[in-house]
């Protein structure tokens, strides 16, 4: 199951997720990628915990976030800290979100 609240997104353990990632420029414009642009998802276990679980590349034309089985399949059932970062072709960095939680729920039969 998915469910986003905010910034906030639940995840049962092992599912497949698509999330679609909103980015807005200084003006409230949808954002335009350009070639070279680069989205990341990055997924820690606290704000201040060293190493990440994983990240993932989100593609700038689509803006979404696609997690496999694969990538939650093993985590504990806890809450997670994320953070969404674009990084311009021209290398400036964005954070388009900062600290959000990502909660993975427990799953009733393991596959």
């Amino acid at each position: 199951m998915l469910y986003i609240d905010g910034k906030t997104i639940y995840l049962t353990r092992g599912d497949s997720a698509n999330v679609t990632v909103g980015i807005k420029d200084s003006s409230g414009n949808d954002y335009e990628p350009v070639a070279g642009d680069k989205i990341y998802f990055r997924l820690k276990k606290g704000v201040f915990g060293k190493g990440l679980v994983f990240m993932k590349e989100i593609d700038p034309a689509t803006r979404t976030l696609v997690l496999m089985p694969s990538d939650t399949a093993k985590l504990d059932f806890t809450s997670y800290r994320y953070e969404i970062e674009l990084v311009t072709a021209g290398g400036d960095r964005y954070t388009v979100i900062e600290d959000g939680e990502f909660v993975v729920g427990v799953e009733l039969e393991e596959h």
